[in-house]
């Protein structure tokens, strides 16, 4: 049982009930040695976005992983959640489209996506 993939699908279920959008799963391990999965979504706003912010660092606190580390959140744009494994990047619609981050690992298994 993979711990850290499961923790990966719960926020995905999270973000989606949490009306993320294009909420993307990818599986970096043979591309990056700082995370095993990715999480990609775009936020509407950014009171939105702080909302899913803290939504799912409470989930990954309450899945007994640790305080994960959180960068960007004041500036509304990019926020990036680590937590043992997982990356969590949250990005408005603009920093999603510029950024292109699944471009970034296109080779990466995509384990789920969600519209």
């Amino acid at each position: 049982m993979n711990a850290t993939l499961d923790l990966a699908k719960t926020i995905v279920e999270l973000a989606s009930d949490r009306q993320a959008s294009d909420i993307v799963l990818l599986d970096v391990q043979a591309l990056t040695p700082f995370a095993d999965y990715c999480i990609v979504m775009t936020g509407d706003t950014t009171r939105h976005m702080n909302g899913l912010e803290r939504d799912i660092s409470r989930e990954i606190k309450s899945q007994g992983h640790g305080r994960p580390l959180i960068e960007g959140s004041l500036h509304g744009e990019w926020v990036l959640i680590d937590s043992n494994g997982l990356n969590v990047h949250i990005l408005g619609k603009s920093a999603r489209s510029y950024y292109q981050l699944e471009k970034l690992w296109s080779s990466a298994p995509m384990i789920i996506a969600v519209q």
